[in-house]
């Protein structure tokens, strides 16, 4: 990711006013990332938004005041140029803030513990003596996909670079190749110039193949506005879900604990149906003050398989808010489930 000089500035406007980030960070790292001549640290994805930086600097007060492993927190957000690693972090620190802010006497928790088996864990919460073992992970785009709406990205910014009042919506196909992106972006700038014909769909060659197409629409301001589509979905999302989850299960989490696994689903379309595929059980929907229960059933799901009997419950959650839209599914077919009353703790997940 290399930033623009107006999206740099929206950024150091956004640590002027949140001075935090400079005693989180430190002022000396922040101004070299934001000096550097290639790649900018994904960090200033955030601190691009007003309400994400927000956001981040109110979680790593919770977390300066409450964990104290926080340093390795920071360090792992500050060493990860690797956008998907950077991002899980931030995965982490959603969840793992959320419970750090309930300042519940009856709950202790401890991020990373060591567990039997030498494996390490995200979190392990203790209620009233009980242990429960938390790993949190991320399910991202599938690589081609990545690839797809990394192009997209190139071909808007280069859109709303130049001084046309229209705007534009286009669409890649699979055969779309990263080298055709000037050429598409010079035939819509000369199509528009030379063609009056608003709304109509142009497409775009090569090698006497369509790969592209767009549509335009005059607008009222001198900044072009382009939005970006395609290619059609051809993941399977909820097959990559089920084997993200089952990875975990086999390969990380012990056996004969209370295990949770918290997935983060706000970098994938298709939101809960996506879960909902792959999880196969009941679900509980967190209201405000409320359970409220929803039930149904879907087939071949992740508690069918026998490498998911280990996995006492799986939180779901969208739009990179834990507190607000995180849904509950339990696996009733754990023995363990039936031996401690599980459920009568729900209230402090």
């Amino acid at each position: 990711m290399k930033l623009s000089n107006e999206k740099l500035k929206i950024i150091k406007d956004n640590l002027n006013n949140l001075p935090q980030f400079k005693s989180y960070f430190s002022e000396k790292w922040l101004d070299k990332q934001l000096n550097l001549d290639e790649i900018h640290h994904p960090l200033f994805v955030i601190l691009s938004d007003k309400n994400s930086s927000s956001k981040l600097v109110n979680n790593l007060k919770i977390l300066k005041s409450n964990c104290y492993r926080y340093k390795r927190i920071i360090k792992k957000l500050k060493a990860d140029k690797n956008h998907n690693n950077f991002f899980s972090t931030l995965t982490e620190i959603d969840v793992i803030s959320y419970y750090y802010q309930q300042n519940n006497d009856q709950i202790s928790l401890e991020y990373e513990p060591s567990v039997p088996g030498g494996k390490k864990l995200d979190l392990k919460m203790n209620i009233k003596g009980i242990d429960y073992f938390f790993e949190i992970l991320t399910v991202f785009e599938d690589a081609k996909l990545e690839n797809y709406s990394n192009l997209k990205e190139k071909i808007r910014e280069e859109l709303e670079n130049i001084n046309l009042p229209v705007t534009i919506n286009f669409m890649i196909k699979k055969s779309f190749e990263k080298e055709y992106v000037t050429t598409f972006i010079n035939f819509m700038k000369e199509t528009i110039k030379k063609d009056d014909k608003t709304n109509s769909k142009f497409d775009f060659y090569e090698n006497n193949e369509i790969v592209a197409n767009f549509r335009y629409l005059k607008s009222d301001t001198n900044k072009c506005i382009a939005n970006g589509f395609g290619p059609p979905t051809f993941s399977n999302p909820h097959g990559r879900t089920k084997e993200k989850i089952l990875k975990k299960a086999i390969e990380q989490i012990p056996h004969n604990q209370n295990n949770i696994i918290v997935v983060n689903l706000s970098h994938v379309l298709n939101t809960f149906i996506v879960i909902e595929e792959a999880l196969c059980e009941l679900g509980i929907k967190i209201d405000q003050n409320n359970l409220k229960e929803t039930y149904h059933r879907v087939q071949n799901g992740i508690f069918d398989y026998k490498n998911s009997s280990h996995i006492a419950m799986i939180i779901a959650y969208i739009n990179s808010d834990y507190k607000n839209y995180r849904r509950f599914y339990f696996n009733y077919n754990v023995d363990y489930f039936r031996k401690v009353n599980f459920t009568k703790n729900l209230k402090y997940f």
